[in-house]
């Protein structure tokens, strides 16, 4: 159960997953309008504390690749506008064998990286995008190596990389290891190598902007790539601070000093700044999803009429009102419907996989698996409000057919280490940005 998921079932053994609903990113805006002509500084500001990495093959929190993103490329990239689809980037086509086993990328020749140390940059060329993939698919330079397992990467010539798999993948499942996101942004080999530990806080890509200075517990400074091959960027520079206090970086904003602030996701927060005036409260998403993960191997959640009655109980409405309609949607796939891959909800009632909510057929099949008075189950969940505010209301409504849900709130860094040790629970959630190492998948059932 979630926000922003539908109802899936797919049927394996250890676990079985509810989606419930996706939360959005906000940022607050300051209205500016320079005249169109003139370039101008750019000031965003991130709730961390700090950066932790601006090597894109660990880059993963939300201020990471906020500054990742604006550097580097990847061979395609999600389409500005509809992120469910793939379109061309640093790649300007690519073909697929009859056996799909293989993708070939054809380059774009004149993309130069950016420059550093004294170099003045070089031209992007299949041995760097090789370089890359195989930096990616390494679990000793990177984070999302485990998505590349069985693949094999390599230069046919100067403009052609050849990308082959074990297995075939359609374009949902293999397009974003490659795109720009993740494991896929292309890095420069010579300066990767030159700069080699410090590339973390010193990245090299081929991106509209590259990177000036980093302050540490300040500010990454990045400059106008002047050689972009999109063309230079409107903006001469983008500032991005580091103020972990909303109240601080609400003031900037008000004041002028700053241009962008990420701001609270919670509709209390979202209603009160639409209010302020000349600001632009920017809701997109998805930011997360959220899904609930029960453990088929022990005790009530065996039984399959249990977890079917779970499904019934819980209205994604009910929860993303509780949440605020501003910042969840209801969601009814593991994977949300604008990214590829995702389900729509006619397409997963079409399936005939979609649990509307029957407090009557749910309290039925807990009567049916032994339980007419419901039971007890554990939940430790994550301090943090974006875990444990959906199970606040899970709760609630769990108790309206006799199952009482133990919350168990510990700190975040507990909770995952409890993710960790799936054995020990019957109940967890697991709110999930983007696809890493420790994102439970396998051996789960999908209810979503």
């Amino acid at each position: 159960v979630g926000y922003n998921r539908f109802g899936v079932i797919c049927a394996t053994t250890r676990w079985s997953v509810l989606n419930t609903c996706t939360r959005c990113i906000i940022f607050f805006l300051m209205i500016r309008r320079p005249p169109r002509s003139t370039l101008f500084p750019y000031t965003t500001l991130f709730r961390s504390a700090d950066l932790k990495t601006l090597d894109p093959d660990y880059a993963a929190a939300t201020m990471d690749r906020a500054v990742v993103d604006m550097v580097f490329n990847g061979l395609v990239r999600y389409k500005p506008g509809d992120i469910s689809q793939f379109e061309p980037d640093l790649a300007t086509s690519y073909d697929v064998s009859a056996d799909g086993l293989t993708w070939t990328f054809h380059l774009r020749k004149g993309v130069m990286f950016q420059p550093w140390n004294g170099n003045p940059g070089c031209e992007m060329t299949a041995d760097d995008v090789v370089y890359s993939l195989n930096r990616a698919a390494n679990p000793k330079t990177s984070a999302y190596a485990g998505g590349y397992t069985g693949f094999t990467f390599t230069a046919v010539d100067k403009y052609t990389v050849k990308v082959t798999t074990q297995n075939a993948l359609s374009p949902a499942l293999f397009l974003p290891k490659v795109a720009n996101y993740a494991g896929g942004f292309i890095v420069s080999k010579k300066a990767a190598e030159d700069l080699g530990d410090r590339f973390k806080t010193h990245p090299v890509g081929t991106g509209p902007f590259m990177f000036q200075s980093y302050a540490p517990m300040q500010k990454v400074i990045l400059v106008a790539n002047s050689k972009y091959f999109r063309g230079a960027p409107l903006l001469d520079r983008v500032e991005v601070w580091y103020m972990p206090d909303v109240n601080s970086r609400k003031a900037g904003l008000e004041t002028g000093e700053l241009d962008v602030i990420e701001g609270v996701r919670e509709q209390l927060w979202v209603n009160a700044m639409k209010s302020v005036p000349d600001t632009i409260v920017d809701v997109f998403g998805p930011g997360e999803t959220v899904t609930v993960h029960l453990n088929v191997t022990s005790g009530p959640l065996k039984d399959i009429r249990v977890r079917r009655a779970i499904a019934y109980a819980i209205s994604r409405n009910e929860l993303v009102a509780f949440i605020g309609g501003d910042v969840a949607t209801p969601l009814y796939s593991a994977v949300p419907p604008t990214l590829a891959g995702g389900l729509t909800k006619d397409e997963v009632a079409n399936a005939g996989l979609l649990y509307q909510v029957n407090l009557t057929k749910a309290k039925e099949l807990l009567a049916e698996a032994g339980y007419p008075n419901g039971f007890s189950i554990k939940e430790v969940i994550s301090e943090r409000a974006s875990y444990k505010q959906p199970f606040v209301n899970i709760q609630s409504q769990l108790k309206k057919i006799g199952i009482n849900l133990d919350l168990q709130v510990v700190d975040h860094p507990r909770s995952e280490e409890h993710t960790s040790e799936l054995q020990s629970h019957s109940f967890i959630s697991y709110a999930v940005f983007c696809l890493k190492k420790k994102t439970i998948t396998q051996n789960t059932t999908v209810i979503q």
